[in-house]
């Protein structure tokens, strides 16, 4: 069945890690903010200047409307051949709940993601 198309079963080999035996995968497709008809079981990717013109473009409540309906990433631009990082603090106060970053250089965003989400 369609319902059951991208599920994906892990056994785990590790005890007393139940919530990892069944993994759910999620689609993910190139977004557009304009396009709400979308279905709300997707996750909606956004290049790093489709993000940035976004935001600039709305109002920071309705960016958050909709990113409170879609699972969504932004990801750094293709452009960056240093492996530098966008700054991730005004997608993820817009409410963007994953911002890719790139792990081979140590700048500033990958201080304050380690800062924010390391225990």
């Amino acid at each position: 069945p369609e319902e059951g198309k991208h599920r994906i079963i892990c056994k785990s080999k590790l005890t007393g890690l139940r919530e990892y035996d069944t993994l759910i995968a999620m689609p993910t497709k190139k977004g557009d903010f304009s396009d709400l008809n979308r279905s709300q079981r997707q996750c909606l990717s956004f290049s790093e200047k489709k993000a940035i013109a976004f935001l600039a473009a709305f109002p920071r409540q309705q960016v958050q409307q909709f990113t409170s309906q879609f699972l969504t990433r932004s990801y750094p631009a293709g452009l960056r051949v240093t492996s530098s990082n966008p700054n991730p603090v005004p997608h993820w106060a817009a409410g963007i709940h994953m911002v890719a970053l790139n792990y081979q250089t140590m700048d500033e965003a990958i201080m304050i993601n380690a800062g924010l989400f390391n225990a």
